[in-house]
């Protein structure tokens, strides 16, 4: 008789979200991972595999990646068209915050990224995501900077897009924009109830976790890892 299960505990690092979504999902009920989606990338394939096999719509998101505030910022790009290289001010050293900054990019500069180099003297500190030349991605990539000092307001959050044209600034995201993002999440997981399916795709899910654990290998290995090398897509 459970429409949904949701799987709250966001400040942690995710390594239990498999155990904890798994049950539901054998059951074929509605599931919602908080982010980050899984702290590996086998956890992540394992619940979509469960998803797949059971018939159990599964979302994982970020308020980030529904943040009505970002996707007005995003509208503003038509001014620089084509943008060339993109920047996200990420938020600490924890994976849970982490998954904020990586999700603002995919919202903004889109999926498929290829290849990831990381450094810094922190945990991914500093991560450069390529896209290759994929159509309608920034030819110059994306970089995100978790380790940029501490702001006013905790867990804010900025980005930028330039081109030839010029450049764009957002406003900051933070404390005061996220609850409009809880809410976007909040209707698509009533959308994935009454549809059962997921609105999101489970290819978008396992790429941001696919590219954390790139960025771990390449940060630990000091060379460029493809994400691909992570999926086994290559």
């Amino acid at each position: 008789g459970v429409d949904l299960v949701l799987i709250g505990d966001c400040n942690y690092e995710g390594s239990d979200h498999l155990q904890l979504a798994a049950p539901g999902l054998k059951k074929g009920v509605p599931t919602f991972v908080d982010k980050p989606f899984a702290e590996t990338y086998k956890d992540a394939k394992e619940m979509v595999r469960l998803s797949e096999e059971h018939g159990a719509p599964l979302m994982s998101l970020s308020i980030l990646r529904e943040l009505p505030a970002a996707k007005l910022f995003k509208n503003r790009f038509v001014e620089i068209e084509p943008v060339r290289f993109g920047v996200v001010r990420g938020a600490g050293e924890k994976l849970a915050a982490q998954i904020h900054g990586l999700s603002l990019a995919q919202l903004l500069f889109g999926d498929g990224v290829e290849t990831v180099e990381c450094f810094g003297r922190k945990p991914l500190a500093y991560i450069r995501l390529d896209f290759g030349q994929k159509p309608g991605r920034p030819e110059s990539g994306v970089m995100i900077l978790n380790d940029s000092g501490k702001t006013s307001v905790d867990s804010q959050f900025f980005a930028a897009a330039y081109s030839e044209q010029g450049a764009v600034h957002s406003r900051a995201l933070n404390w005061y924009t996220f609850p409009y993002g809880a809410l976007e999440i909040i209707k698509l997981m009533k959308t994935m109830v009454l549809t059962k399916a997921s609105p999101v795709p489970h290819g978008e899910m396992l790429e941001l976790i696919a590219v954390v654990e790139a960025a771990r290998l390449s940060q630990k290995e000091t060379r460029p890892v493809a994400v691909a090398e992570i999926s086994g897509t290559r």
